[in-house]
């Protein structure tokens, strides 16, 4: 005979109960890292210029003309997200703001 705790049907189940959290909770972190990962790789690809055409008339242009070709950014942030199904629930609205704010953000490739 094997030595060992028995159980009521209560604490089976609360053991459950624990065990199907800490389940949920990894499903919701292993989501939470896919996203933020997600999102990572769309600010890189959003932020590069590959090509800016100005238009200058000399000696001095007040209102000069640039066209900027960007290699992936849809203007909406947010459409963004929608169309990659990432959930901005998880994020607070300072983060959202932030994360929008780095989409929108631009640098050129050299």
């Amino acid at each position: 005979m094997i030595a060992g705790k028995l159980y009521t049907q209560q604490e089976v189940d609360v053991l459950l109960e624990k065990r199907e959290e800490k389940q949920e909770g990894q499903v919701v972190n292993k989501q939470k890292r896919l996203n933020s990962k997600a999102v990572e790789n769309l600010v890189k690809k959003s932020n590069r210029i590959l090509v800016s055409i100005s238009s200058h008339a000399f000696p001095l242009d007040i209102f000069p003309d640039t066209i900027n070709i960007e290699e992936g950014r849809i203007i909406e942030g947010l459409r963004i997200f929608e169309n990659k199904q990432i959930d901005t629930f998880n994020y607070t609205k300072k983060e959202l703001i932030a994360k929008l704010e780095e989409l929108s953000t631009t640098r050129i490739v050299t």
